[in-house]
């Protein structure tokens, strides 16, 4: 019997330990309340290059095992058309702070499930972000989804908001 470690040996040393959940960059160990808004204010404003964009869309049917993330468990799908007027009004706040000539190379949407919304609010969405935004052509546009809960109309739906790719839960 060898007594030879095999290549993956290495992997699982080397990378068996804790680490920031891949959906937090930088992670929240790193986000501090002694940054100063008018610093943070200057570093929007001043900022260069394109944007990657994360639409957080908290809520969930029910709660997956295996979640870490911020969620709203409900079946009440209104609960996202309050939360769209929200961000709708976030956005006509913010995005004048912006140069305008910044594309947006990156559209990702995490949760909860994005597929929560309806249909007729994933296009709400996707009319909002058009007016706010300016996406290059070739822009990453992915999403995270349900697959228990997933119908063609959402599919058709994140396909008219550019997404091109998907990773399921569950």
């Amino acid at each position: 019997m060898s007594t030879t470690a095999f290549p993956a040996d290495a992997l699982i040393a080397k990378y068996n330990r804790p680490g920031p959940r891949y959906t937090s960059y930088p992670p929240a160990t790193q986000f501090s309340p002694d940054v100063p808004a008018d610093k943070l204010l200057d570093e929007v404003r001043d900022g260069e290059g394109p944007l990657s964009l994360y639409l957080h869309l908290p809520f969930c049917e029910s709660l997956c095992w295996f979640c870490g993330c911020h969620t709203i468990t409900t079946t009440n799908r209104s609960r996202a058309d309050v939360y769209l007027d929200d961000l709708e009004k976030e956005l006509t706040l913010f995005t004048p702070l912006l140069k305008p000539a910044r594309p947006a190379a990156q559209l990702h949407f995490g949760g909860g499930t994005p597929n929560f919304f309806t249909p007729a609010q994933l296009d709400r969405l996707g009319a909002m972000l058009r007016r706010h935004f300016t996406f290059e052509d070739k822009a990453e546009c992915s999403v995270e989804l349900d697959p228990r809960r997933l119908t063609r109309e959402h599919v058709e739906a994140f396909a008219r908001m550019g997404v091109r790719r998907a990773s399921f839960g569950v």
